[in-house]
């Protein structure tokens, strides 16, 4: 158990990365002030997400998988809720299609 936990905290930490720095990117190249609140409410939320599966890492390292789980949920919501201001949006910009899918490889089949 320990070992696959912490491959998938690892995986999805990469993803995590991944999907702050497509955030970051766009957040340079949009001018629409509701578009850079969501995403500056995103690049937040994956700084949570970052912080909360570093911290599930450790917890897995020491086997308290209860913590480690409920970790893992709390970085999940925190995707979530970046997924959820992008459907407020009228108008996304075109390169943020993949971030929904993009947030999905974080926790592989949801």
């Amino acid at each position: 158990m320990n070992e696959l936990a912490i491959v998938s905290i690892l995986l999805a930490t990469a993803q995590a990365r991944m999907n702050e720095y497509v955030v970051e990117h766009l957040m340079q190249s949009v001018d629409d002030p509701r578009t850079k609140d969501v995403l500056s409410m995103c690049d937040v939320d994956y700084g949570v997400t970052l912080k909360k599966l570093q911290d599930a890492y450790v917890l897995s390292d020491n086997k308290d998988y209860r913590g480690m789980i409920d970790l893992v949920n709390d970085a999940v919501a925190a995707t979530n809720d970046c997924t959820n201001g992008w459907k407020q949006l009228l108008n996304p910009p075109p390169s943020s299609s993949s971030l929904k899918d993009d947030n999905l490889k974080m926790y592989c089949c949801k």
